[in-house]
């Protein structure tokens, strides 16, 4: 729950349920005291979570802050934004708040629950027609994707070819455990404890709430396990004691379940523009990288914009890669290219400015500065640098300024600590 706030409302009626069950068989004192029991656990958790976040963020709560950005992706009327809200996309939609003047993570969350009002309140039937949409997701058959395709991993694993794939738009083995646990549900339905219910209901529903995605229904897996076991049972049961009128109506619900689970989509998840195979290549050559194997990670860089020439990410990557080796002009080439292609990165305007600053072409490097610190500007080593290279072009009151701004956002900041004592001494007043 502290990681994903969706398990929130399945605790709160599970617990209800179970305490009212108590009440109802006259058990106010074992209610009470496991009430009191089930609170004090909770708080053990929690409490300390909270306390921390006070001391970070100034806001008193153990819920994480990007449900207010997750809930805003998830009932925007463009049904395709969760589609591209990854990577880049995704920060671009976290400055949003900035613009309203709003720099806290909690002031940020507030901002988003209030454009997700308003779009509810403006739509209630689009709103109501979203929500089906992701009910219909979460059913799936098929593994939806968020910002890896598991579909795409096959390539490299045997087991995971032969354990998760799919046909059409059916996928395995969801579209086979989902019917056999609708069977088994069914069919047992009295034997099901409450909170197995409450949590293949309540928990759904909150995911349903924000958006759906294959990781975010993987904690029903083991639940829906246990039921489709019971299906198989029941199935079998039917099949031996030759109840054919039963084995039939089993057999017609889960045929049932599983179109349900099929044909629906594709969805604007499913999509080709994820790139797994990009992410993978940009992860494996940032590790070899870091690692100090260079020719290792070029190769990889190399090799996806050969698959995809315009990977702006890619560009980036490459060109941090030959500047960190001297080879400024081979950067600034592939820094240029990675910003026609997405000139709104805060991280390749900033690193193009330091290769340009290296290179001792720092007029060209500025406009690369302000727009990094532009595009965000509550990351102190972009205002830092900035000063930095304000003050060497003989800018010294704004480089003042963006030094004292860095400070501000982070009191430790070496760079801008370095240039405020530099503008002292060079000024003679001592400040």
């Amino acid at each position: 729950m502290l990681t994903r706030a969706e398990f929130l409302p399945f605790l709160v009626i599970a617990a209800a349920a179970q305490l009212a069950a108590l009440t109802r068989r006259g058990e106010r004192g074992a209610a009470a005291r496991a009430g009191a029991a089930g609170a004090a656990g909770f708080l053990a958790v929690t409490l300390p979570v909270a306390v921390l976040n006070t001391r970070v963020t100034g806001h008193f709560g153990f819920l994480p802050y990007a449900g207010g950005i997750n809930l805003y992706v998830g009932n925007h009327p463009d049904r395709t934004l969760v589609a591209t809200a990854v990577g880049d996309d995704w920060k671009r939609i976290r400055r949003l708040p900035l613009a309203a003047g709003l720099t806290a993570p909690y002031d940020a969350q507030r901002y988003f629950y209030h454009q997700t009002r308003t779009y509810i309140a403006g739509d209630p039937l689009g709103f109501l027609a979203r929500l089906g949409d992701k009910a219909l997701q979460f059913v799936s058959s098929r593994e939806i994707p968020r910002d890896v395709d598991v579909y795409e991993l096959r390539r490299w694993s045997w087991i995971q070819r032969l354990l998760t794939w799919k046909v059409g738009g059916f996928g395995f083995p969801f579209g086979v455990l989902l019917p056999l646990a609708a069977v088994g549900l069914v069919a047992q339905r009295r034997c099901r404890p409450t909170p197995l219910w409450l949590f293949l209901t309540g928990y759904p529903l909150a995911v349903v709430l924000v958006f759906v995605a294959g990781r975010f229904r993987v904690p029903v897996v083991p639940v829906l396990a246990i039921a489709a076991a019971a299906g198989a049972i029941v199935l079998w049961q039917a099949w031996r004691e030759r109840r054919w009128r039963r084995l039939a109506g089993a057999v017609a619900g889960g045929v049932l379940v599983a179109v349900l689970a099929t044909v629906p989509g594709p969805f604007p998840l499913e999509r080709d523009e994820l790139r797994t195979a990009t992410r993978l290549n940009l992860a494996l050559g940032r590790t070899y990288a870091a690692r100090g194997q260079v020719g290792l990670a070029q190769a990889c860089f190399e090799r996806d914009l050969a698959e995809h020439p315009d990977s702006a990410r890619a560009h980036a990557e490459l060109g941090l890669l030959l500047a960190r080796q001297g080879r400024l002009d081979d950067a600034l080439a592939h820094y240029a290219a990675a910003l026609r292609l997405d000139p709104e990165s805060a991280p390749t305007q900033f690193n193009c400015a330091l290769a340009l600053a290296e290179a001792g072409r720092l007029p060209e490097a500025l406009p690369h500065f302000a727009a990094a610190v532009r595009l965000e500007p509550y990351v102190a080593r972009y205002h830092a640098w900035y000063g930095r290279a304000l003050a060497a072009v003989g800018r010294p009151a704004e480089a003042r300024a963006a030094f004292e701004r860095a400070l501000a956002l982070e009191p430790a900041e070496p760079e801008a600590r370095r240039g405020l004592a530099r503008l002292a001494g060079s000024s003679g007043d001592g400040r």
